[in-house]
């Protein structure tokens, strides 16, 4: 619940804001540390990292003025992957921003860092990898129909060491499909075999 009433006090100030940027420019968002974001250390939630941002990447959108005609029109992103080194704490009341920016892109997903600064000193630094998909359609939709939705100009996959790094990791980390026989068909087949033995079939003869 805190995170929901976070995001429309957002929607809120960004609607009576005008359009103040472009969404492949960073955008930084400023944050302060609450109550409910604490564990039992009294520091920042390692999980309220990830949430908040969420909430810088609704504000990318919201600031450069996209976020209602991609609702409007269907489209919604969809993370694959996260990633985040932490460096330092985040305690009760604290403030900090996250600075989120657009580094890399290809034909079906978006590539994003974001920053969480306190007292100009990092705190945590993560990669983000996304895609969009659309209500009542099926795949990921295309970047260069994001792109071109949006008003930037779509020339290509632009790959950073970063994104590359993210890519090899997600595929070191991906679910293998299991090389063993199914459960329950493996079930079935020992109760049939069972019930065999118990009650051998009547002979036609």
């Amino acid at each position: 619940m805190n995170l929901y009433l976070r995001f429309i006090a957002l929607m809120i100030r960004r609607f009576f804001s005008a359009r103040s940027q472009r969404i492949t420019e960073p955008c930084t968002s400023a944050f302060r540390v609450r109550l409910l974001d604490l564990d039992f250390n009294l520091h920042m939630n390692n999980g309220r990292y990830f949430s908040v941002m969420d909430l810088g990447r609704f504000d990318l959108m919201l600031r450069a003025g996209q976020f209602y005609r991609l609702f409007r029109s269907g489209y919604y992103p969809v993370v694959l992957s996260e990633s985040i080194v932490f460096q330092k704490s985040l305690t009760y009341r604290q403030r900090y921003e996250v600075r989120s920016s657009l580094t890399a892109w290809d034909e079906k997903f978006i590539y994003m860092t974001q920053e969480f600064i306190s007292a100009d000193a990092t705190v945590a630094s993560a990669n983000v990898r996304f895609c969009f998909k659309r209500r009542g359609h099926r795949g990921i939709v295309p970047v260069d129909e994001i792109f071109a939705l949006v008003g930037e100009e779509y020339t290509g996959a632009s790959i950073t060491e970063l994104a590359q790094r993210q890519i090899a990791l997600d595929q070191e980390l991906a679910p293998r499909p299991s090389t063993t026989a199914n459960p329950r068909a493996t079930k079935m087949a020992t109760k049939t075999l069972a019930t065999w033995l118990l009650v051998p079939p009547r002979s036609s003869y």
